[in-house]
């Protein structure tokens, strides 16, 4: 077999590097065009989304309205019974009297309750319907999302490859190299040449390749940032001419095939087309936003939460406000983080007393009516806070000290950082991108739905509604807000790791604690059973002696991500 031309293996190699470039090319246009389908899906089931988000607002609105038709049966329904049972009573001494009329009043009116009541029933079981439409959509919006983020990975990553591709293809040059040998012996004068000619020619085959790059738009760099990466090599040359220029200078004059080489580990900027798409559930840890999970089968369940800004405080139309909390200024969040679904249960704050020992106190303020209603009393503590709560119940009777315990303990068993959240982290994940008074709407219409306060079920109605629950509720039994946080407001106040400022003056705008200021009392955000709307909103603040333990007073626990 004849010798191979030395013009063949750059053709081939050349050959090979357009076909591999075409198939590339190809493979980036097909995901692109699954890409562009999947963000069609997910604009359509986004449409989907906010008309059934339009739905449940209906039927909320049909379910206050229903509670409310029900409630004035009831309440009509008493009466009437009121009214025939001391007519039965008048009866008794006056026979010529007929209850009838009374009777037939008490059963039409039990008649009606009865409607109601059922009325109120379908109401929440389309209501409950709609929920569940919502969340299945969101789900599959959290899908879409999952899948057009791994697409646009897969495209960055054929780009690079596309890009080690292009930087590969042997490029031809012709470069000439001259020196002067009035200091050099003859032989070294011509390879000095020769070597200058070589790096002439790696230098223009260098900057042939990196010119003809086709996806530098596509990174976050410049030709001179991959100029700087690539390495060339030539893989072939062919000495054109040589020879003397005048009597003391050599020359070269070399045709070179140059390819680029770039390092192995290296790896260009993330490209721009790379980014999440609108509604991305995904930051910088990795982590979906919004995402839960659980370090540990017994540790408290956390959610993602996204960073961003928001103005902390209350303006000054805002109802029931007071000049703690202005002025009004910008917070940003910068750090990603994570913070509990639920604030910390009775069970998981037993499992820390078990494998700790840690002494909770045995005395505890608790609710005991007069003018104050709060009291001091032995015997009370986060086992017994003197009513009767399940493990799913949030932890009371625990001061400040006992909730860092219980984070630097689930830092020690699980290896990650939990702590307290900063008051300004707090706001943040309260209002959940929201800018009224409370994480639900600017009035307290709808508390019943979303906070366990004082209300008809409790000793001091405030609020023309009913929760269900006199005291703390089980967490999670009302509805969350958008971070997918349960009893932010209400069920219990939660202790920050802030000392207590007055008002803002000279706070962080950045979302670290506030560390200055009066430290023997911490801040505590969100109200709990024991108070009415005023204290119900997410500007509301207050302070306690970071001693203190009170039956109306826990903690959440947040965890710094990567």
């Amino acid at each position: 077999m004849g010798k191979r031309p030395r013009w063949l293996a750059p053709l081939l190699a050349v050959t090979l590097a357009l076909v591999a470039q075409a198939a590339q090319t190809e493979t980036i246009q097909g995901l692109r065009a699954q890409i562009e389908r999947k963000e069609g899906e997910y604009q359509q089931t986004q449409s989907q989304l906010t008309r059934a988000q339009a739905v449940v607002t209906e039927h909320e609105a049909e379910v206050r309205a229903a509670r409310t038709a029900l409630q004035s049966r009831q309440s009509t329904r008493d009466e009437a019974r009121t009214k025939y049972e001391e007519g039965q009573k008048w009866a008794l001494e006056n026979p010529e009297f007929s209850t009838e009329r009374l009777r037939r009043n008490y059963r039409a009116a039990q008649a009606a309750s009865e409607r109601a009541e059922q009325v109120l029933e379908d109401a929440r079981q389309r209501l409950a319907r709609a929920t569940s439409q919502v969340t299945r959509l969101r789900a599959t919006l959290d899908g879409y999302t999952d899948e057009i983020n791994t697409l646009k990975r897969r495209v960055a990553d054929a780009q690079f490859e596309r890009l080690r591709a292009e930087l590969s293809q042997p490029k031809t040059v012709t470069a000439r190299g001259e020196v002067g040998c009035s200091e050099m012996t003859v032989s070294a004068c011509q390879t000095a040449a020769l070597e200058q000619a070589r790096r002439r020619a790696v230098e223009q085959g260098t900057a042939v390749l990196v010119k003809g790059v086709t996806v530098v738009e596509d990174f976050q760099l410049t030709r001179d940032d991959i100029r700087s990466q690539v390495r060339g090599l030539i893989v072939n040359q062919e000495v054109l001419d040589k020879g003397w220029v005048g009597e003391t200078s050599y020359f070269y004059e070399i045709r070179a095939t140059v390819r680029g080489q770039v390092p192995d580990d290296w790896r260009p900027g993330v490209p721009s087309s790379a980014p999440a798409v609108r509604g991305s559930r995904l930051n910088r840890t990795g982590r979906r936003v919004g995402g839960t999970f659980r370090d540990c089968a017994t540790c408290p369940q956390m959610v993602v939460v996204p960073v961003g800004s928001y103005r902390m405080g209350s303006p000054s139309s805002e109802v029931e406000r007071w000049s703690g909390e202005e002025p009004v200024h910008r917070v940003t969040i910068g750090q990603p983080f994570a913070v509990g679904v639920y604030e910390v249960t009775v069970g998981e704050d037993g499992r820390f007393v078990g494998a700790t020992g840690h002494a909770g106190g045995n005395s505890c303020s608790v609710w005991a009516g007069g003018s104050f209603g709060f009291e001091e009393r032995s015997g009370r503590s986060w086992r017994n806070p003197g009513f009767r709560q399940t493990e799913r119940a949030p932890v009371v009777c625990v001061n400040w000290a006992d909730a860092r315990a219980y984070v630097r303990w689930l830092s020690q068993q699980t290896g990650q950082s939990y702590r307290l959240l900063s008051e300004a982290e707090w706001e943040y994940v309260a209002r959940a991108g929201t800018t009224t008074a409370r994480y639900w709407g600017e009035s307290a219409s709808g508390q019943c739905e979303y906070a366990n306060g004082a209300d008809s079920s409790t000793n001091f109605d405030w609020i023309g509604c009913s929760d269900g629950h006199a005291r703390t509720a089980p967490v999670g039994s009302l509805r969350p807000n958008a971070f997918g946080l349960y009893d932010v407001l209400g069920n219990v106040w939660e202790w920050t790791q802030d000392c207590w400022n007055a008002s803002y003056a000279g706070a962080p705008s950045d979302g670290r604690s506030w560390e200055r200021g009066a430290c023997s009392h911490r801040v505590q955000r969100g109200g709990s059973w024991s108070n009415g709307p005023e204290n119900l909103r997410s500007a509301t603040r207050f302070r306690n002696t970071a001693d203190g333990r009170f039956d109306f007073l826990g903690f959440r626990i947040a965890r710094s991500l990567p």
